[in-house]
């Protein structure tokens, strides 16, 4: 087998959508649809802040969050694959082996033809595919974690003074729907003790993935 013919069948087995292939093409999708929706998500929360449409905020968090679910589960499809068949040793060399001896760590020549069929092949989608997962990261990072002095970070971080500040006038607007009073024009319409577990999910999901 030539090495032309090699790298077409390892791109088929990459980014093939047929059943039994990793369809890496279908996870680049997905990830492109979840992280416009989290940049979308990210403008939302940062800009305008004294006219939030609370509601249309939690919908499209909403639709971040499904997004989310279909990649990892597109992923662990795929990752079964590696943690279920793990490249096969040498048949002559298995019958060598005594139980208990077989180690995970591929043979020099194995190694080997590895890092030249990565040198040798021209994986675009792969690298396209990297910078996106990287870019999604910097842009979860820069959502849910405050840094003083730099502007616009932290949308999601209760220690942040945006969020703080709304938080602060959200409570302030609940005391004074629940005393009668005339709320104070800055919490979310129409809403009084939902928007803060809400956002405190929001919180937890960014961070970790999990609700």
């Amino acid at each position: 087998m030539g090495d032309a013919e090699l790298r077409a069948r390892v791109q088929d087995f990459a980014f093939g959508a047929e059943p039994g292939k990793l369809n890496l093409r279908s996870v680049l999708v997905k990830a492109r649809e979840c992280h416009a929706s989290l940049c979308r998500l990210e403008q939302e929360l940062l800009f305008d802040t004294e006219n939030k449409r609370w509601q249309q905020l939690l919908d499209l968090f909403g639709m971040v969050h499904r997004q989310y679910q279909a990649l990892r589960a597109n992923l662990r499809t795929d990752l079964g694959y590696w943690a279920v068949y793990p490249k096969r040793v040498d048949q002559e060399i298995a019958m060598k082996l005594q139980g208990g001896m077989v180690s995970p760590k591929l043979l020099v020549e194995q190694e080997q033809e590895n890092e030249a069929l990565t040198r040798e092949s021209d994986f675009g989608d792969e690298a396209l595919l990297e910078e996106t997962i990287r870019h999604v990261g910097e842009v979860v990072d820069r959502v849910t974690r405050w840094r003083e002095g730099e502007d616009g970070t932290g949308a999601l971080d209760p220690r942040s003074p945006l969020l703080s500040g709304l938080l602060a006038e959200m409570r302030k607007d609940r005391k004074a729907r629940a005393a009668g009073g005339v709320p104070t024009g800055r919490g979310p319409a129409g809403s009084t003790s939902r928007p803060e577990p809400q956002l405190a999910q929001m919180v937890e999901f960014m961070r970790t993935g999990k609700l």
